[in-house]
């Protein structure tokens, strides 16, 4: 069986996942035409934290169950908790109250489903390939992007946006069919679930490259969450043509993920990720200067999937080696930290932007993101066993 064939159940998964995560970017203006009296930036922070946050405040804690319980149930329960989400923000919600509820539980299916994950990769690959498989299942959120959130965005334009975002539900349900149909052993208990988190967190060396993670998601996730509103604003595109731009980075995204492994391998996972993260301060320091021109904000988009999925399966296969006795709780930790940079990037940023338009947020997004692949280059100890 291919790479490709064999991940195929946990690629979709993600997909679905990343389709959720990521659809606010063109639904955001016609959302707020339903709730006017919400600022631009208040209303994506406010999408994307109630998604964001119950992630990166409850995968640690649930991090250890996929390490004692299993990887496949865990990711199960998962994917249940975001169709069910799903199915609510499309048909029950009736208010914005209840719109962020739905975003919750949608958040708390992520943080048990994409860690497992992860760590099943980490279980059934070894370290020197590791980013291949990984590129592989991280697939699913740049595929998210080309397919998943423009077809979400023109059938939003078509109706309305809760018609997008039900279309998640049915994602969700897709992925469950495959998941069922997925084995794998149930690793051995390592120790007691909350001996499993504070060891990680013990872990300088894990926390360093834990780091890189969440300051890369402040910078890149937090101005992600105004993209739409970046092209409608300054350019004028409309909602079928802003979910093409997003199309756009997703493209570029896919790509990129499987040429930096491929990279990694040659050059190890240390420069893949700091390539990646150079690249997205380039990118973010165009979006501070653009304010004319629409093509250069479509290749802007493009360049900035590359960046960001360059060096991304090289990061999760570093994070994945850290800790293999507590690959799930590790990796937990790691997309908490990602999410809570998410969330804090989401208000911060949007702080930046209300302040001081585009030129502000993406000047404050370039300086963060610099400081990520400071941390990376010069800091972070990969694992002996790669050639770094």
């Amino acid at each position: 069986m291919s790479l490709a064939a064999e991940l195929a159940p946990l690629a979709l998964g993600i997909f679905a996942i990343g389709t959720n995560l990521f659809i606010v970017v063109p639904l955001l203006p016609a959302i707020r035409r339903d709730f006017p009296a919400v600022a631009a930036g208040d209303l994506g922070q406010l999408l994307v934290s109630a998604y964001a946050l119950p992630y990166a405040l409850l995968a640690p804690a649930l991090g250890p169950l996929s390490d004692r319980l299993g990887r496949v149930r865990v990711m199960v329960v998962g994917l249940t908790l975001l169709g069910l989400a799903a199915a609510i923000s499309a048909s029950a919600a009736p208010s914005l109250a209840v719109l962020a509820a739905a975003r919750g539980i949608a958040g708390i299916g992520a943080a048990l489903f994409t860690p497992a994950a992860y760590a099943l990769v980490g279980d059934r690959y070894p370290y020197a390939q590791r980013q291949q498989a990984m590129a592989v299942v991280l697939a699913g959120l740049p595929m998210a992007t080309v397919v998943g959130v423009p077809a979400a965005g023109l059938l939003a334009a078509a109706s309305s946006w809760r018609w997008g975002l039900g279309a998640v539900a049915v994602l969700a349900a897709l992925s469950l069919l495959f998941m069922m149909h997925l084995d794998a052993p149930i690793p051995a208990p390592t120790g007691g679930h909350w001996s499993l988190i504070w060891a990680s967190l013990r872990d300088r060396r894990a926390m360093l490259a834990v780091a890189v993670s969440f300051l890369w998601f402040v910078a890149g996730l937090g101005l992600f969450t105004y993209m739409g509103q970046y092209l409608f604003s300054l350019f004028g595109f409309g909602s079928g043509e802003r979910a093409l731009a997003v199309g756009a980075y997703g493209v570029m995204g896919l790509i990129a993920s499987l040429a930096g492994a491929r990279f990694a391998a040659v050059a190890g996972k240390r420069a893949a990720v700091v390539i990646g993260l150079s690249g997205l301060c380039g990118v973010f320091l165009l979006v501070a200067v653009n304010r004319r021109s629409g093509a250069v904000a479509l290749l802007t988009l493009a360049a900035w999937g590359a960046a960001s999925w360059f060096g991304m399966p090289s990061q999760q296969a570093i994070v994945s080696e850290l800790r293999p006795a507590a690959r799930g709780t590790m990796l937990a930790l790691n997309n908490s930290a990602m999410y809570l940079g998410a969330t804090l990037g989401a208000a911060v940023i949007g702080k930046a932007l209300d302040w001081g338009g585009f030129r502000a947020a993406g000047g404050l997004a370039a300086g963060i993101v610099t400081t990520a692949a400071l941390i990376a280059g010069l800091m972070v100890r990969v694992p002996t066993v790669d050639r770094d």
